[in-house]
C-alpha cells in the first residue's frame, strides 16, 4: 500500500507538471499506483511463501449470493460518503455560493483522513472478530469489539483535537484566502464532531458483519448513508437557516449510533435468553 501511494504521488507530479498531461496524467498515475501495489502483493504468491494459492474454480449461485449479500453493507458505506458530499454540495452552493463550496472541499480532504483511519481499524478487526466467532469463542469476540470501540474513539478524539487547534494550518494548504480559512476552520470544529460518533457506528457495523448479521449491518449502513443524512441535510438548513448547515451530520450519526447500540443490546439479550432456555 505504501509503495503504491508513494508511486502515485510521484507520478502525479511527473505527469502533471514536467510532462504537462493535466488530469489525464493524474488518471494514469492513479492506475499505475494500483498496478505497483498489485505487483508488490503478487510477490507473496509468486514466491509461494504462504498457504494461499491461485486456482481455477467454478463459483456456484450460492457462493455468488453469499458474497453479494455479505458485501452489500460495505458497498453502501463506501457509497454513503460521496452521496453525503453531493448533498452538502447542493445545499452549500445555494446558501454560501462558490466560496462556501471551496471551503467544504478543503474540509472534506481532512475528513477523508479520519474516515480512512476508522475503516482501516475496522477492516483489521473484521477477520479477528470473524475468526473468534467461527471458533465459538465469545469472550474473544467481546474483547475485540470493545478494543475496536476504544481504539476508534481514542483516535477520532485525538484527531479531532488536532483539527480543532491546528486545522487552520492544514486548511491553508488548500485555501489561500485567510478569511475563507478561518470560516472553514470554524465549520470543521462543528462538522468534525460527527465523525467521533461515526467511529462508534463503524465498529458496530463491523461487529455485525463479522458475526454473520448482515441485515443489521445493512440497517446501520443505510441509516448513515441514505436515510438520515439525505433528509436532514436538505431540511434542517432550510427550516432553521444556514447556521444549522453542519448539524445534520451530527444528528444523523447520533441516531445511527443509537440504532446500532439498540440492535447490539437486543441480539445480546436474545442470545442470553436462548442459552437460559436450553
Amino acid at each position: 500500500m505504501v509503495s503504491g501511494a508513494v508511486a502515485n504521488i510521484f507520478l502525479d507530479w511527473l505527469f502533471i507538471f514536467p510532462f504537462g498531461m493535466g488530469i489525464k496524467g493524474a488518471a494514469i498515475a492513479s492506475g499505475l499506483g494500483q498496478i505497483i501495489s498489485c505487483l508488490v502483493l503478487s510477490i507473496h504468491f509468486i514466491r509461494k511463501k504462504g498457504i494461499l494459492r491461485f486456482r481455477l474454480i467454478r463459483p456456484g449461485q450460492d457462493l455468488c449470493r453469499k458474497v453479494a449479500v455479505r458485501g452489500l453493507p460495505e458497498f453502501v458505506v463506501q457509497l454513503s460518503q460521496p452521496i453525503t458530499i453531493f448533498c452538502y454540495n447542493q445545499v452549500i452552493l445555494k446558501l454560501s455560493g462558490e466560496s462556501g463550496l471551496a471551503a467544504f472541499s478543503a474540509i472534506s480532504y481532512l475528513i477523508t483522513i479520519m474516515m480512512g483511519l476508522f475503516f482501516g481499524i475496522s477492516q483489521g478487526l473484521q477477520p479477528l472478530i470473524g475468526n473468534s466467532y467461527g471458533a465459538g469463542n465469545r469472550s474473544h469476540v467481546a474483547y475485540f469489539f470493545r478494543s475496536g470501540l476504544k481504539i476508534n474513539l481514542t483516535c477520532s478524539t485525538l484527531l479531532y483535537l488536532v483539527y480543532f487547534f491546528l486545522g487552520d494550518k492544514a486548511l491553508s494548504l488548500f485555501l489561500d484566502n485567510p478569511v475563507l480559512v478561518q470560516s472553514a476552520h470554524s465549520s470543521l470544529k462543528v462538522y468534525g464532531l460527527a465523525f467521533i460518533i461515526a467511529s462508534v457506528s463503524i465498529i458496530y457495523m463491523t461487529y455485525f458483519l463479522s458475526t454473520k448479521r448482515t441485515a443489521q449491518a445493512l440497517i446501520i449502513s443505510v441509516s448513515r448513508g441514505f436515510v438520515f443524512n439525505s433528509i436532514l441535510i436538505f431540511t434542517l438548513p432550510v427550516i432553521f437557516g444556514a447556521g444549522w448547515l453542519w448539524y445534520p451530520l451530527i444528528i444523523s450519526e447520533a441516531l445511527t449510533m443509537l440504532i446500532a447500540v439498540g440492535l447490539k443490546q437486543y441480539y445480546t439479550a436474545a442470545g442470553r435468553s436462548l442459552v437460559t432456555v436450553k
